[in-house]
């Protein structure tokens, strides 16, 4: 009984973080701008292909990996201790390439 209920809850946790993954509007953003500055305009389906796959492999074994070390107690005891100041670090990060990209969209125009 028990097996059943951790597969229910391992396969729960995997739609949860799946439906995340795909709805984050910062993965949407990524691609969206970052991403194609690097496709060439004339790329072939195949090359397309390519890069949707490669990103989807990487995107697995990043969350696999993301989610095999915060799974581990020593992890989240120091994650708990360390998240504010996570948070603002990326918060400063972000706000910063935020702002050198509206810096070069004001240069170009």
């Amino acid at each position: 009984f028990a097996a059943a209920v951790g597969a229910t809850r391992s396969r729960r946790a995997f739609r949860t973080g799946l439906l995340v993954s795909l709805t984050n509007p910062k993965a949407a953003l990524f691609f969206g701008s970052i991403l194609t500055a690097f496709v060439p305009h004339d790329a072939s389906p195949a090359l397309l292909a390519g890069i949707v796959g490669l990103c989807a492999v990487l995107a697995v074994i990043c969350h696999s990996v993301t989610a095999t070390v915060f799974s581990t107690r020593g992890v989240v005891r120091a994650f708990d201790h360390m998240r504010r100041l996570a948070t603002a670090a990326f918060g400063v990060v972000f706000a910063g390439l935020g702002m050198a990209v509206a810096y070069d969209s004001v240069r170009r125009f």
